[in-house]
């Protein structure tokens, strides 16, 4: 009985080592789950940030853009108006002469 014994022992021993076994797995696919989870989570609040910080970056140079036109805008407005007030007269005699030339 002794073979016996040692036989259901063995047993007994293997469906141990088989239950931890599959806990152990278990374990191990839920964490590789969580993992998982955690690196998607990471993964987007990556692309949220990088889409985030590429829009302030377009925004910037848009803005940029739109000031540096306008100054041009400004600065060209300045050099008409000033030729205009400087040569107003001569443009409305010459004009004045052109009108009056054929008559």
């Amino acid at each position: 009985m002794d073979i016996i014994a040692e036989i259901l022992d063995a047993d007994r021993l293997a469906e141990e080592a088989l239950m931890k076994a599959e806990k152990q797995c278990r374990e191990l696919a839920e964490s590789a789950e969580a993992e998982k989870q955690r690196l998607e989570a990471s993964v987007e609040e990556s692309r949220e940030s990088f889409a985030a910080e590429a829009e302030k970056d377009r925004r910037e140079r848009t803005e940029k853009a739109s000031a540096e036109a306008a100054q041009r805008q400004e600065k060209n407005m300045a050099e008409l108006e000033k030729s205009f007030s400087d040569n107003r007269e001569k443009w409305a005699d010459e004009i004045f002469s052109r009108m009056t030339a054929d008559i």
